[in-house]
């Protein structure tokens, strides 16, 4: 903690500085600081925000397509229902959406339903055509580009890290992924050869086998029949190239990029084989 240090960190592009040894608090009040939590949207700039939250849960997400077509009826049902003047028709509808949509990574929709369900109450056949027509606008637009179900991967995660590594866990795990994890070179190589996964991430400078001699032997007995990922601290090119001449297939670097490996995973076939439990 030199003059000077806290400026040059922060004008190369840090968010914040912190000395050690860092004290939890200071620590915890400088995330608090950087993530404020901003006050929730109004209902029309809900509406206006096309963004999608896939769900985590694979079997959630791959029924988004029915969820989109169901509301597309409900569009029709709500105008057949104004047009008779069933105003407690609109309103169960739009409580349904509103319970619904969130679930589904819509929460749009959940605010149409809300305001459905509103002005059902208020009997306002105005507002009510208004609201039916943004849902049909808003239909229009996320179903061209509505998310699809990710595949899940069986992924064997080999990180001495002991908090990197959870961390890693959990985010592939919220993806919808099955994962199973080692410490060290040794316990990583026995568990990639028992589990036979889709995936091996592989930290480069594991203690006791490094990550270059586990792909290494992995490839001898598995062959290309594993995606093996090797992950490290250091992302020059020379370190990339090392990586796949020693049998990796790709190179990721630390800190990861969750969306990086996502992507990489969606564009891998997946070969038969047994559960992985």
């Amino acid at each position: 903690a030199l003059k000077g240090d806290r400026e040059m960190c922060l004008s190369a592009g840090c968010t914040a500085f912190l000395t050690k040894p860092i004290k939890q608090g200071v620590l915890l009040q400088a995330i608090k600081d950087r993530f404020m939590v901003a006050p929730p949207p109004s209902q029309a700039e809900s509406v206006r925000k096309d963004s999608i939250a896939v769900p985590a849960n694979p079997k959630l997400a791959a029924r988004i397509p029915a969820f989109l077509q169901n509301r597309r009826q409900d569009v029709i049902t709500m105008l057949d229902a104004l047009a008779r003047g069933d105003f407690l028709t609109v309103k169960r509808v739009g409580h349904d959406m509103k319970g619904a949509g969130a679930s589904f990574g819509f929460q749009a929709i959940t605010d149409i339903g809300a305001s459905l369900e509103q002005e059902a109450a208020n009997a306002d056949p105005d507002a009510l055509r208004h609201w039916v027509g943004e849902l049909s606008e808003y239909l229009d637009r996320v179903g061209r580009g509505a998310p699809t179900a990710r595949v899940a991967r069986r992924i064997v995660l080999v990180e001495d890290d002991d908090i990197l590594r959870a961390a890693f866990r959990e985010l592939l795990e919220q993806t919808g992924h099955h994962v199973k994890e080692a410490r060290d070179g040794i316990g990583g190589l026995e568990l990639i050869l028992a589990e036979k996964p889709d995936v091996a991430i592989v930290d480069i400078g594991l203690p006791g086998m490094g990550g270059h001699e586990v792909a290494r032997l992995v490839r001898a007995a598995l062959g290309d029949s594993v995606l093996l990922v090797a992950m490290t601290g250091y992302g020059q090119e020379s370190d990339r190239l090392r990586a796949l001449s020693g049998g990796f297939d790709t190179h990721v670097t630390k800190p990861f990029d969750i969306e990086q490996v996502e992507r990489l995973l969606e564009t891998t076939s997946l070969r038969p084989s047994p559960s992985f439990v």
